[in-house]
């Protein structure tokens, strides 16, 4: 779990975050770049979703996809790499 957190987390807050499992509070959590926005209490989540993700549609499927996956290639090798152990606990 950690090797997950690890590639949304700032490094800064690795040991904070991941090490002792302190919790954040939403906006606590945006201003530590945890999370790239907030939807107020109650609002409408999915419309926020798509407002914001709307410019990424006008982007070339194919790319985005092999950009994204070239971004976290790493990461992703790093996790199943570990997931065995992880499993086991």
């Amino acid at each position: 779990m950690a090797a997950i957190g690890g590639s949304a987390i700032p490094p800064l807050l690795h040991v904070e975050a991941l090490l002792h499992a302190r919790g954040y509070a939403p906006a606590e959590a945006f201003a530590n770049g945890m999370v790239n926005g907030l939807v107020a209490e109650g609002g409408d989540v999915v419309a926020h979703a798509v407002e914001h993700s709307a410019d990424l549609a006008a982007f070339p499927r194919d790319a985005y996809a092999i950009t994204k996956r070239r971004l976290r290639a790493a990461d992703v090798a790093r996790v199943t790499a570990l997931l065995p152990e992880e499993l086991v606990g």
